[in-house]
């Protein structure tokens, strides 16, 4: 992602302790190190609704990172 310019990379992993969730979250900070960028992390209740995401993800956007969707990037669900 980073060779595509993704400098700033955020994920949203599910609030559970699960195997699923703890690989998503230690996959992000490794790839982070790799390439030496930090790697926002948010969490969303496990069995979030699309609106529980939606917002999740616009808040994300806008205080960590300064960005509005539709406005300066676009989200894959």
């Amino acid at each position: 992602m980073h060779d595509r310019g993704a400098r700033r990379p955020a994920l949203l992993t599910p609030e559970s302790t699960c195997a699923r969730a703890r690989a998503l979250r230690e996959a992000a900070a490794a790839r982070g190190t790799s390439q030496r960028t930090e790697v926002t992390l948010r969490t969303v209740p496990f069995a979030a609704t699309g609106a529980d995401a939606d917002t999740v993800t616009r808040l994300l956007l806008a205080t960590a990172l300064g960005r509005r969707v539709g406005a300066d990037l676009m989200v894959a669900p």
